[in-house]
């Protein structure tokens, strides 16, 4: 292309000198009547062909002969529509219907699935994990040479899809911050929807033959169960109980609070923050609301502190195995709980439990695990060494432990030592609220915090 141009450019260029030679030397000249300029150098300003309205693409049906259809007979439509059902029907019989599959509807959305098919569910169903489940609201199922299509659903006589519940878990917690630049302001929504893992077993047809659908023929009931299932919903008469996590900063207190509220580990927290944590399941067929109090760990406030411990029915003392002087903290801690809580004219003292965290840290290991059960039997307190980020049951079970102690002292003790007004200071400390009770479509937690806490 670049030597079509050059050589263009060069008759271009003899043409003007010939013309300039012309006209100095006024030489009878024979006009140029053809350049032989090539067509890559001309103008091409030409208007595209336009299509007419009426243009059809060469078909089959776009000129004749044009092709003849039968007329429509009913009783051939008939015959071959017999024919086909019969050898479906044979087919049946004989097994020959290759791997099958099936179209159900199920949690409002439909599932094209085959045998050993996991699907995931963007909800909880009322079973547990083991349980059978059979998916009634099939629209079709079909082999390698047929398909079976409902109007709108296939009888329950036809065709029968087996599930199991492999796994009921929650999704990964999606985090959405918002920053108020000089106000020290930060709205935090975690958003977690739980999940259900279904396998299924098996889709099989039956024996019999297949005859016309029923109209209007629709299914009652999603699923059935091979149990009788429990009503599950919300828990207007829970217990409430009320913890604090007291411990110095950067010992794990709120991936704690987080690991048992949320099954997740998540490492990286603000150190200023403190949030009281709302969470509610249910312990042994009981319905519980845990508010949980994650304190920030730095210097503070003696009445605030005061207040703090005054509103909490038990106590979680955390230290880190690899801090040593997080390790010391226990037991002023420990002594000043014990000592508010003795001005309340309490009979019993509070429930109280050690926690020694980061136990996978073995290298960086400063506090050894004889000289915590020195501590705990000094105090005569209970401890827990744990590690928050390798397992969520031993960090369900601190809180388990801690709830079996203050129900304990609960049912001991009169309402009237019971204290459950909350003070203004408290009222400052963003609250996150969790609904997980069972059956729940997910858990949205949202809360505002301000680093000020305190009046100026």
């Amino acid at each position: 292309m670049a030597s079509t141009l050059k050589s263009g450019h060069g008759l271009l260029r003899a043409c003007w000198r010939q013309h300039a030679v012309t006209k100095h030397t006024r030489c009878p000249v024979p006009p140029i009547t053809h350049c032989p300029v090539p067509p890559i150098t001309r103008c091409q300003r030409e208007k595209s062909m336009a299509v007419p309205n009426s243009y059809v693409p060469e078909t089959s049906l776009s000129r004749p002969p044009w092709p003849v259809l039968a007329p429509y007979d009913k009783e051939k439509e008939e015959q071959n529509h017999q024919a086909v059902v019969e050898k479906v029907n044979s087919l049946l019989e004989k097994r020959e219907t290759g791997r099958l599959f099936a179209v159900v509807h199920f949690a409002s959305r439909q599932w094209k699935v085959t045998s050993e098919d996991l699907i995931q569910i963007e909800n909880h169903i009322e079973a547990e994990c083991g349980d059978r489940i059979l998916l009634e609201k099939v629209l079709l199922v079909g082999g390698e040479n047929f398909t079976l299509i409902g109007k709108p659903l296939l009888r329950r006589d036809l065709v029968r899809v087996e599930a199991t519940v492999v796994e009921k878990t929650e999704s990964w917690p999606m985090v959405h911050m918002v920053f108020w630049k000089r106000h020290r302001f930060q709205k935090k929504r975690i958003i977690i929807q739980p999940q259900t893992v279904l396998r299924i077993n098996a889709i099989e047809h039956c024996s019999s033959p297949v005859h016309a659908a029923a109209p209007g023929t629709v299914m009652s009931s999603n699923f059935a169960l091979s149990r009788t299932l429990r009503r599950t919903g919300s828990f207007p008469s829970a217990r409430t109980v009320r913890i604090v996590i007291l411990g110095q900063g950067a010992v794990g207190k709120t991936a704690l609070a987080v690991r048992f509220i949320t099954r997740r580990f998540i490492g990286e927290y603000d150190p200023t923050l403190e949030t009281i944590y709302r969470h509610e399941l249910s312990i042994g067929g009981e319905a519980v609301n845990f508010e949980i109090l994650d304190t920030a760990g730095q210097e503070e406030d003696t009445l605030l502190m005061e207040e703090k411990i005054k509103w909490a029915d038990g106590f979680l003392v955390v230290y880190s195995v690899t801090d040593r002087c997080s390790f010391d903290e226990v037991m002023r801690l420990c002594f000043l709980v014990n000592h508010i809580h003795s001005r309340r004219s309490c009979p019993d003292p509070p429930p109280v439990i050690i926690v020694a965290n980061k136990k996978d840290l073995e290298f960086d290991r400063m506090v050894s695990v004889e000289e915590g059960e020195s501590l705990s039997h000094g105090l005569k307190l209970p401890l827990r060494e744990i590690s928050v980020r390798d397992g969520w049951e031993e960090t369900a079970g601190v809180f388990h432990a801690l709830y079996a102690e203050i129900v304990q002292q609960m049912d001991k003790s009169p309402p009237s030592f019971r204290r459950r007004g909350v003070s203004r200071l408290m009222e400052k400390i963003p609250r996150i609220h969790s609904n997980a009770a069972l059956g729940s479509t997910g858990r949205s937690f949202s809360f505002s915090s301000f680093r000020d806490l305190l009046p100026d």
